[in-house]
This record gives C-alpha cells, sequence and structure tokens, in this order.
C-alpha cells in the first residue's frame, strides 16, 4: 500500500472529518484493533478502519481516547447502516464495550462466516483460521500478511508492544494490512453465505460474538453448546470403539479427533480399554507436536498461551507412565521457558495491565524469598497485592462468600509472619488479613 493513502489520525477534528466523510460515502468499511492483551481489561491503543479504494486511518486511541465518543468513532462503529467488516470481533468488541461503552452493530465477522460455511458441510466442531490462512482458502491477498507472524512475535515477547509510541514502521505495516484484505474476503464469503441459505445463521451467529466477552449469560450458553456437541461426538466413539469399527486415533475423522482432545478425566475413567488408547494416542500426539515446537522455537510455549495449563491436566491423567514422565519434563521446561520471559519481557514497573494473561500463573508461583531477580521478585509483589485487595474487598463485601482455602491460609501466614524479602505493601496488607482471619478462624484453621 502507497504510503500516502494511510494515515495516522490523533486528532479530534481530523477524527470527525473523517467519519463524517465515511458515513456519508461507503457503505462497507474493513475494521480492526491492537492492544496490549486486547479484551474487556487490556486497553485497546489503535484502532484502523480501511476503505475499497485503498485508504487506511490508524487511530491512535492510546494517544486520544476521546476518538472513540459519540460524534467520532462511535457513531460510525454503531452505525446501522454501513457494515464493518472485522476478522473474529469478539476481543475488539468487549474492548469497544467495557472501555468505552461502544456498541458494534452491523458486523460481518469473516471468522464466524467461515465456521458456519464448514459446519453446513458436516464438522460439528469446526476450527477457528489465522486471517492469512482464511486468505489463502476463500481468496484474498494473503501476501499482504507474510510478515505478521514475525512481528507478532515481537509484541508477544515486548510488554505493552501496542503502547510504544511513535509507531514504528512495522507496526504500522501490520496493522495496515490486517484490514486491506477483508473486502476481498467480505465479497466470497457473503456470495458463498447467501449461496447456502446460511446468511440468517450467520447474523445471529456474529451476534453472539459481539457480546460473548462481556455478558456472562451469552458466554454460558455459548459453553454449555461446546460441552453438549463434545459429549455427543464422545458417546459416538464409544459406540464405535465398543463395536470395534475404531481401534486407534487414525480411524477418527476430524471431528472425532478434536473431540477426544477436548475429553474430560471422568469421561476417560467410565470408557472402555480401546477408547483410553484412542484417547492416548490422542494426548502422545500433543506431546510429541509441543517438544518439537519448543525444539524448534522456545518461543512457541509463550505463542499458545494456554498450552502450560493443557499440560497439567495431562500430566495428572498418565501420572506413573511413560507418558505421565514425557509431560512432566516437558512441564518443567516450558515453566523454565516462562521464567526466563518474564525477566526479558518485563520490567520492575511494568503496568499490570501490559501483563499477559498466561504469565499471571508462573508470577504466583515464584518462591519470593528464594527469587534473585529483581524483575520477577517485583512482579511479584505486585501481582500478590493486587490478589490480596480483591480479596480484601470480597471479605469486606461478604465474609461468607470467600472460601480460604489451606493453600491460601498457608500464604498469607506465611507472608505477615516468615517472609524476609517482602515489600512494604505487601507485608502490611498480608499482616492486616492474616490478623482478620486469626480473630475468625483461629490460627490452625480447619479445612
Amino acid at each position: 500500500m502507497a504510503a500516502e493513502q494511510t494515515e495516522v489520525v490523533t486528532e479530534s477534528n481530523r477524527c470527525a472529518e473523517i467519519v463524517s466523510g465515511l458515513l456519508r460515502t461507503e457503505t462497507e468499511v474493513a475494521v480492526d484493533a491492537e492492544g496490549v492483551n486486547l479484551g474487556r481489561t487490556g486497553p485497546l491503543t489503535l484502532l484502523q478502519v480501511g476503505t475499497r479504494d485503498g485508504r487506511v486511518y490508524l487511530f491512535d486511541i492510546h494517544k486520544n481516547k476521546v476518538l472513540l465518543q459519540p460524534g467520532f468513532l462511535k457513531d460510525l462503529l454503531e452505525s446501522t447502516k454501513i457494515v464493518k467488516i472485522i476478522h473474529s470481533c469478539r476481543g475488539d468488541s468487549a474492548a469497544l464495550r467495557a472501555q468505552f461503552e461502544v456498541n458494534l452493530h452491523n458486523v460481518f465477522d469473516t471468522q464466524v462466516a467461515h465456521l458456519e460455511i464448514e459446519e453446513s458441510k458436516g464438522k460439528r466442531l469446526p476450527v477457528e483460521l489465522k486471517l492469512a490462512d482464511l486468505c489463502d482458502m476463500y481468496g484474498g491477498n494473503s501476501a499482504a500478511l507474510e510478515s505478521k507472524d514475525d512481528i507478532k512475535k515481537a509484541w508477544m515477547t515486548t510488554a505493552g508492544y501496542w503502547a510504544i509510541r511513535p509507531l514504528k514502521p512495522e507496526m504500522i505495516q501490520y496493522a495496515v494490512a490486517d484490514v486491506i484484505v477483508l473486502f476481498a474476503l467480505y465479497d466470497n464469503l457473503i456470495s458463498l453465505l447467501h449461496e447456502k441459505g446460511l446468511y440468517g445463521k450467520f447474523q445471529k451467529s456474529v451476534d453472539v460474538e459481539i457480546v460473548v466477552q462481556t455478558d456472562s449469560a451469552v458466554d454460558k450458553r455459548k459453553q454449555e453448546l461446546l460441552t453438549s456437541t463434545v459429549d455427543a461426538i464422545l458417546k459416538e466413539i464409544a459406540t464405535k470403539c465398543d463395536r470395534r469399527e475404531y481401534q486407534c486415533l487414525e480411524d477418527l475423522n476430524e471431528n472425532e479427533a478434536r473431540a477426544i482432545g477436548l475429553c474430560r478425566t471422568d469421561q476417560i475413567i467410565r470408557s472402555s480399554s480401546t477408547f483410553k488408547k484412542i484417547r492416548m494416542q490422542s494426548v502422545d500426539k500433543f506431546v510429541m507436536e509441543t517438544e518439537g515446537k519448543i525444539a524448534n522455537d522456545p518461543m512457541a510455549c509463550e505463542v499458545s498461551g494456554g498450552l502450560y495449563g493443557k499440560l497439567k491436566a495431562n500430566e495428572s491423567e498418565y501420572i506413573g507412565t511413560d507418558l505421565g514422565r514425557r509431560i512432566k519434563i516437558l512441564l518443567n521446561r516450558v515453566g523454565k521457558i516462562q521464567m526466563e520471559q518474564l525477566k526479558s519481557k518485563y520490567s520492575v514497573d511494568t503496568p499490570l495491565e501490559y501483563i499477559r494473561g498466561s504469565d499471571f500463573g508462573p508470577i504466583r508461583s515464584i518462591r519470593v524469598d528464594e527469587e534473585d531477580n529483581a524483575i520477577r521478585r517485583a512482579l511479584y509483589y505486585r501481582v500478590t497485592v493486587r490478589d490480596l485487595l480483591v480479596l480484601k474487598k470480597q471479605y469486606q463485601e461478604n465474609p461468607r462468600a470467600v472460601e480460604i482455602n489451606k493453600g491460601l491460609h498457608n500464604k498469607i501466614r506465611f507472608l505477615a509472619t516468615r517472609s524476609g524479602h517482602c515489600s512494604r505493601e505487601l507485608k502490611h496488607l498480608s499482616k492486616e488479613l492474616w490478623t482478620t482471619f486469626v480473630q475468625r478462624y483461629g490460627r490452625e484453621h480447619k479445612y
């Protein structure tokens, strides 16, 4: 894209002028957002809007939050007349709703369109795709997205990357690419949806995605639907195992292979030996793939945020087996990589909202009395202070609703009475909570 077609917008007057023009002349715009851990609480820092004739406006929300107020971008994003083409809108929508009270309307979500088309082919557990893969599948300029993975690795390892100002050339390139490819994708997908009679169902699914991260009832219904679908497929697999139609993982189709990977421990315990064997083969395949990714690129464990939790669940399933021992070794390696990344990715004063969700677990697991790295120690203090402040507030509002388990009780006692490396704020807060809990439960609370 020519440089003159891309404009970084920081001034309110210029924003109002652009929005007014778009509302007059456009029927569709391509939209994307960037931010730090973007979502309901992760700050939205940049909003991109593209047009069919190749113009891309990068609205710098980090510098000027007024740009998303009424009279500015809010009017465009909430317009029922202009289609907003977005790839996977739920994170962007959650940030807009929670942080700016902007409610998206008339959205065409390319990810949702893909999932609906896949479901119409009989795939009950269709896989979400990256934008580049979607372009390859349905027609679009995926070449414009070739550098995205390299740039993504940079911002995955740099705290607050999308809050860096001024915007770097590669940041602008990344942000622009995300919207310029959407129009060709939109034209092809909307044609397919109408051709297959799926457009009405698609619109209802988009309405769910717009609110799913900010409406707990909607999120619960979506999760219940996924669970019921997985359970139904697992029952089918179990029946085929009992009939000896299935003997190994390779016998399963795509839907079944995904379902077996999502199987819960209680479902495995009640299953046949063949079902258990297939489940073990599925976990073994996942472990082998993860071992390969980490051997080739240690950053692989960071890119897939829930990796540690999934490995931990699988470890408990196979304790005492060779597979369990391999998982334990892999967990130790992933844990060490995550700990090393904490000190390279963050600083002692990194804002808490810039910390990735997948890093809070490793931070909370730090043995602070044994920790010799100042950055990791500072992160532990600040995250623990935040956790205890939340606990204190909840306890003040409704003591009966707060569950004080043995681990939490011992942690607060340790911080209050024995930790020699505690920050002053954390020491004071933990002593206050410890005194409160001793008064209510006694020094040796029974669990």
